[in-house]
């Protein structure tokens, strides 16, 4: 396995893990369609476009 580097709006992603219980398991993972998958418990299913990300020096 490899590691995999994504870029998401963290406003949007904060917005559905803030939907998740305590109790909810969350399952993130990447379509073939560079989409984030996002499932949170049994039954809610959330799909967000990925953002290109650029690494910078500072």
């Amino acid at each position: 396995d490899s590691d995999i580097k994504f870029g998401v709006r963290i406003d949007e992603f904060s917005k559905l893990i803030k939907r998740a219980d305590k109790k909810d398991s969350i399952e993130i993972s990447i379509s073939e369609q560079n989409l984030l998958l996002v499932s949170v418990g049994k039954n809610k299913k959330y799909k967000m476009r990925l953002i290109e990300s650029s690494a910078t020096d500072t």
